[in-house]
């Protein structure tokens, strides 16, 4: 009887977005305006649907005693996606931008895009490909900043009372901390605290982490990702090494212990995981 059972797995849809087919384990989870929670995970085929505003109808009466349609109001309603420690996925908003969101973040994006705005939320990190639209500037708010762009590729990290934008391509405007700052090609906006720094990067050192990869960062960096994937504390017994600078791949479906085997290769540091706690140690 068992094996006559009907396995065939439903099709799960994921409201007007289209998550990367790339492998992954259920890290995220979207909640939809109408309150549908959906777990994502390889397995689930993706679709994009398409649903239409809930509008309201506004009327007022003529000189003649007709009654006149006033202009429709779009209602924006916001769907929830949340990755876990571990996630990492990659979504397609309503007119076509790209978004790739990181571990442990969260993005709030419309059905559709309405008036002369487009309007996302982010906490966390995220990789923005925005498509360009002059008419309908794109605006990426965080808890510390609003971001505002027409058409460009750039990074937003807001961890951890840390905010950094790293812009690839195009032109954007960040407003933090009381005032407007204008990045082009290269150039990244730092706060910490009440200082706020503006210079040109390696965007890589920023962006790979949306290829799985880590690209000369410092091992303090490295570290941090992994203690945010693998819920780990880490203790430095040597502070300089945190220091020290790495390259590489991170496949995020790998187990922590061959990982630090992988920088262990390097033959500077040496790594104990007790419990919960990664010790660093030469």
């Amino acid at each position: 009887m068992l094996s006559m059972e009907d396995k065939t797995e439903p099709t799960r849809q994921v409201l007007l977005s289209s998550v990367s087919k790339e492998r992954m384990e259920t890290f995220a989870t979207l909640v939809t305006t109408t309150g549908k929670v959906v777990y994502l995970e390889d397995s689930v085929k993706q679709e994009s649907l398409k649903a239409s505003n809930k509008e309201s109808l506004k009327q007022e009466e003529s000189g003649n005693g007709e009654v006149l349609p006033q202009e429709i109001k779009q209602e924006v309603e916001y769907n929830v996606l949340t990755t876990s420690k571990q996630g990492n996925i990659k979504v397609v908003l309503y007119d076509g931008s790209h978004v790739w969101l990181n571990a442990g973040s969260e993005l709030r994006y419309p059905n559709s895009f309405v008036e002369n705005q487009r309007v996302v939320y982010l906490k966390g990190e995220a990789y923005f490909d925005v498509t360009k639209d002059e008419s309908h500037p794109f605006i990426v708010k965080t808890i510390a900043s609003e971001i505002s762009v027409l058409g460009t590729s750039f990074n937003v990290n807001d961890y951890d009372g840390k905010f950094v934008t790293t812009l690839v391509s195009g032109k954007v405007q960040v407003f933090v901390n009381d005032k407007d700052y204008v990045l082009t090609s290269s150039m990244q906006v730092r706060v910490e605290g009440d200082d706020v720094f503006v210079e040109e990067v390696d965007v890589r050192e920023f962006t790979a982490w949306k290829d799985g990869l880590f690209e000369k960062q410092k091992l303090r960096e490295v570290m941090d990702i992994l203690s945010r994937w693998y819920d780990v504390d880490v203790f430095y017994q040597n502070l300089e090494l945190q220091n020290l600078h790495f390259t590489g791949t991170i496949q995020r479906h790998s187990e922590i212990s061959g990982i630090l085997k992988f920088l262990e290769k390097t033959d500077i540091v040496k790594f104990t995981l007790n419990g919960k706690t990664l010790i660093v140690s030469k």
